[in-house]
């Protein structure tokens, strides 16, 4: 007997089946959690917190190198400089990126800046340059670069919030915090910054990548976060359904 149309475009059971057993343990998960809040000890609750929203998104289980700044060539600006480079923070993924840096000599407080949204353009959107160049003009540091899926990376709109990786035990996001955590290093090691002055910021999901970043990165002394305050189950879900 042939089927309709419509029949043939309704997934079957089994496609939601993965979804339902991840949202299910997310949920029994975050029932067990004691609140931070009302700990004892709140350095002590503060610490053992980051290790847990570490291990949620697989940053233990992810291989991770060095990162180290690879230049390609250097632009000049109004006030600032651009070096165009890459890094890697996970093996064999290349990161491209800018760094904005000041006229004067330093040490500058420096931010990596983890473009969100702007799918296409990622680094390259104007709004995100002028941002970037008006930081640099007030002395402070930046590199910006094309998060996983975005600009030079990108290979479609689904990239992010994939359900795949937690089969390996990692996360998408955990992939993407990996990265800015790279970019902290090589901000870090450079003698025009000033190590105890570091931070990240972000709008849409790169809000969401800064927000993750600054829960597990006590390095990091600021965090400008826009548009996004979210949680990993949500996204979870929405990558789900």
């Amino acid at each position: 007997m042939s089927r309709g149309l419509g029949e043939l475009l309704v997934a079957p059971p089994r496609g939601g089946m993965l979804a339902a057993r991840i949202l299910e343990r997310a949920a029994t998960l975050a029932v067990q959690l004691p609140d931070p809040a009302a700990a004892p000890a709140p350095a002590a609750a503060l610490a053992a917190l980051r290790t847990r929203i570490g291990a949620c998104l697989g940053l233990d289980r992810l291989p991770r190198v060095a990162s180290c700044w690879s230049p390609v060539r250097e632009l000049a600006g109004d006030g600032y400089a651009v070096e165009v480079g890459t890094f890697e923070a996970v093996p064999g993924l290349v990161v491209p990126a800018h760094v904005y840096r000041p006229a004067s000599p330093g040490p500058h407080p420096a931010v990596v800046h983890a473009p969100g949204h702007w799918m296409e353009n990622a680094r390259l959107e104007p709004d995100l340059q002028r941002t970037n160049a008006l930081l640099a003009r007030a002395g402070v540091l930046v590199l910006c670069y094309d998060p996983i899926g975005q600009g030079e990376r990108r290979r479609g709109w689904h990239t992010h919030g994939q359900l795949a990786p937690l089969l390996a035990g990692f996360t998408t996001l955990g992939a993407m915090v990996a990265e800015s955590l790279g970019g902290l290093d090589v901000l870090a090691a450079r003698p025009d910054v000033d190590p105890a002055r570091l931070a990240v910021c972000g709008a849409s999901g790169g809000g969401l990548v800064s927000t993750f970043a600054a829960a597990v990165e006590p390095r990091i002394a600021a965090a400008a976060i826009c548009c996004i305050l979210n949680t990993h189950v949500s996204q979870l879900r929405d990558a789900a359904y």
